[in-house]
């Protein structure tokens, strides 16, 4: 008998097929004694040894499939394994408690999850997955149990897929994804939209309701599973999964036309990109330059800074691998939810409103200024832009280009990140200090409306098109131009269709996002007249709430 289900959208996609059911296949030891402590601990660190290299080898393949972004996820793993608070608490309970070394680690992870789940903060709950999975490693490697198998083709359903495993699924093989646990912020969602798997997530119970064999279908941009469904249902996602994957072909046949609007105004379609790898993604999707380039990944999942020589190779990959095209690169913002370990600063109570991006840059100045040093060599090599984060006051902009000016190497265009509602506001005086603003809708719809944007407590809340959000956009862009200084928006709100046609109304000039978005948002505005969008603006920005203005724009916006 059909049924329909409703999970959280995950990642997009449609998917039919036979359903797979994971379930834990190796038996750890029945005993929870230790007879020798001290072979437990030489069994530690063996399994410790094997663990990091499976974790490596898992890092490396992500990184050819995806992104240096992605990879980054599962270097957090790594640095679980040496952690000293976490292995001391493991081994205290070999030598202290008798345990064996399997229950030692089983205890320590069930600790440290429990005290994750307690964080008020939703960012540091989703880390709770990431300690779940390192422990599962550590435990089969342990008991000697063979490594995860490769699922069989159709629709994976599981109680809860760690990262590491979501890395190892095909498309090919694998058309969707559906577990009991997991949200769409977590990291395996995160990892199953970079592999274009699609996926629902936090479906309670659903493996009582299915079984191994079952036909089901997966809509993993609405959250619905269908299990057992009638032939009138599946042909009814049959043709909408054709009609979807006709409209991905026009999509991409456009590819190297210019983003034009019906009236002849031409809009920069930029990428977002995480490290070199990046760069075959963006031009495939007919990327014209890179917006972001977000340089977090050579300062996260390691133990030792990167040096200037490190940093230097990877901009300059970039920067050539795209010249002439331009890439605009951010300095360093680290900070708030992505922590960088081996600086161990103090902890905040409100990270989001701490030391983070360009503040937390300007206090480790001798740090900065190496990163600006490898930027400024690597403009020998293209043409290049720096940006800096988390702007709020017009002295950190100064600051900056004092240590700019006295780098021997090519001058380099500044912009800032406008992210905070002070960088708004103050958007004429920061104007005649740089020659572009990018603003990052992400953080400053979080800022404008003190919602966190992770808290999926607010997430009905945190709204992008709320009219003070628009309001101040609009007040950016005015501003700019007066100065001849041109925008960019780099958030997701980039890539939402219905928000890129209204940013043109605003007065944005370039649009950067996730290289598989570009498609989309081209064919939009070029079925768009930027004289007809500007009215629509207009009309917007006098509406008082978000609901009416995505109501307006869902009956104005054109199809993709």
């Amino acid at each position: 008998m059909e049924q329909v289900l409703k999970g959280i959208p995950a990642a997009p996609g449609i998917a039919i097929g036979r359903a797979h059911i994971r379930r834990e296949a190796f038996k750890r030891r029945a005993e929870s004694r230790a007879a020798d402590p001290a072979a437990e601990l030489a069994a530690l660190q063996a399994a410790v040894e094997k663990t990091a290299a499976q974790l490596r080898e898992v890092i490396s393949r992500v990184a050819s499939r995806t992104s240096q972004k992605e990879a980054g996820i599962l270097k957090t793993q790594l640095l679980a394994l040496d952690d000293p608070l976490f292995m001391d608490s493991v081994k205290a309970r070999i030598l202290d408690d008798g345990c064996t070394a399997e229950e030692a680690v089983d205890r320590a992870v069930h600790a440290l999850i429990e005290r994750f789940k307690a964080l008020a903060d939703p960012r540091l709950q989703e880390r709770a997955a990431d300690v779940r999975d390192v422990g599962q490693r550590l435990i089969r490697n342990l008991a000697g149990a063979p490594g995860c198998s490769r699922p069989e083709a159709g629709i994976l359903f599981a109680a809860n897929l760690a990262p590491s495993e979501v890395s190892l699924l095909e498309p090919a093989e694998v058309a969707a994804i559906v577990t009991e646990e997991g949200s769409a912020t977590g990291h395996a969602a995160i990892l199953a939209r970079a592999l274009n798997i699609c996926a629902v997530m936090g479906l309670k119970d659903v493996l009582a309701r299915v079984s191994e064999g079952d036909t089901a279908i997966v809509d993993g941009a609405s959250g619905e599973v269908v299990l057992d469904p009638g032939e009138s249902t599946i042909e009814r996602y049959r043709l909408r999964h054709g009609r979807e994957g006709a409209a991905a072909e026009r999509l991409a046949a456009q590819k190297e036309l210019p983003a034009i609007t019906l009236d002849g105004f031409r809009v920069e379609l930029a990428a977002n990109i995480a490290g070199p790898l990046g760069v075959p993604a963006a031009l495939s999707a007919g990327a014209e330059s890179v917006g972001l380039v977000r340089t977090e990944f050579l300062f996260l999942g390691r133990d030792t800074m990167p040096s200037e020589e490190e940093q230097f190779e990877a901009y300059r990959a970039i920067v050539s691998g795209m010249a002439p095209r331009r890439v605009i690169i951010r300095t360093l913002d680290a900070g708030a939810d992505k922590e960088i370990p081996y600086w161990q600063l103090a902890h905040e109570t409100n990270p989001a409103l701490g030391l983070r991006g360009v503040r937390l840059c300007l206090r480790q100045e001798e740090i900065f200024r190496t990163q600006l040093r490898a930027i400024a060599r690597a403009a020998g090599f293209g043409n290049v832009a720096i940006v800096l984060p988390m702007i709020s006051d017009i002295s950190e902009v100064r600051r900056t280009k004092e240590i700019l000016d006295r780098l021997p190497a090519p001058e380099v265009s500044l912009g800032i990140m406008v992210e905070t509602p002070a960088a708004a506001i103050m958007a004429g005086d920061l104007a005649a200090e740089v020659e572009f603003f990018s603003i990052g809708t992400n953080d400053l719809v979080q800022y404008v409306l003190a919602v966190d944007r992770l808290d999926e407590r607010l997430a009905d809340l945190y709204q992008p098109f709320h009219p003070a959000v628009l309001r101040l956009i609009r007040t950016v862009c005015e501003a700019a131009h007066r100065q001849g200084k041109w925008v960019g928006v780099c958030g997701e709100m980039a890539a939402n269709p219905l928000a890129a046609a209204l940013f043109l109304g605003l007065g944005v000039d370039e649009l950067s996002m996730e290289p598989r978005s570009i498609p989309m948002v081209k064919s939009v505005i070029r079925q768009t007249r930027r004289s007809e969008v500007a009215a629509l603006a207009k009309e917007l920005l006098a509406l008082s709430s978000a609901a009416q203005i995505v109501s307006r724009l869902e009956k104005w916006s054109p199809q993709p």
